[in-house]
């Protein structure tokens, strides 16, 4: 019984070691990607913002 204690002891070490070790690569490799993303998305609302804004100005004048 205690071998099975041990080996479970030692397996949730392992697995939690990595699940840990993976998370914070993640986090920190992430976070520019991340940044990257968010400005990507903030660049694409202002360009569609500048694209109503324009025809909106070009429905008036064809009016």
């Amino acid at each position: 019984m205690a071998f099975w204690s041990w080996f479970w002891t030692v397996n949730f070490i392992i697995a939690g070691s990595a699940f840990a070790a993976i998370a914070l690569v993640v986090a920190f490799k992430g976070v520019a990607d991340l940044r990257t993303m968010l400005a990507d998305l903030k660049a694409a609302q202002v360009l569609r913002q500048q694209d109503r804004q324009h025809d909106r100005k070009h429905d008036r004048h064809n009016r």
